[in-house]
């Protein structure tokens, strides 16, 4: 029961995560805004975002592996690939290798912020 528990404090958010990543794809002419440049940008900024968070959670769920950053990184883009391959079977959507490297700097940039060293609150130990 303890093995069941560790594993979905460990694995259920990143696949949360990649479900609701799975559901925004599978929603046709998902766009922000009808202005091009500003769709286009809003898109791109959702994909460093969204694959930020989850290269975050699965580096997470990998804690007690030693390779955890080449295995949180390949999982992570290896997802981005097959949700491009996904949106290619969703209509009016298209699968863009341009996104997959746009979600690998998303995971990249996810990693920074884990490196980040981060303020400490006044009185806090560490």
């Amino acid at each position: 029961m303890k093995s069941l528990k560790s594993f979905l404090y460990l694995w259920l958010p990143p696949l949360a995560w990649m479900s609701l990543i799975f559901f925004l794809s599978n929603i046709p002419k998902l766009e922000a805004t009808s202005e091009p440049t500003g769709n286009f940008l809003t898109r791109k900024a959702a994909h460093l975002f969204v694959f930020a968070v989850l290269f975050i959670l699965i580096f997470r769920a990998f804690r007690y592996q030693r390779d955890k950053l080449v295995l949180a990184f390949t999982l992570t883009v290896l997802y981005a690939i097959s949700d491009e391959i996904h949106q290619t079977f969703v209509p009016l959507r298209e699968g863009k290798a341009e996104d997959i490297v746009v979600d690998a700097i998303g995971a990249l940039l996810g990693y920074l912020f884990l490196k980040v060293p981060k303020p400490r609150l006044k009185g806090e130990k560490g």
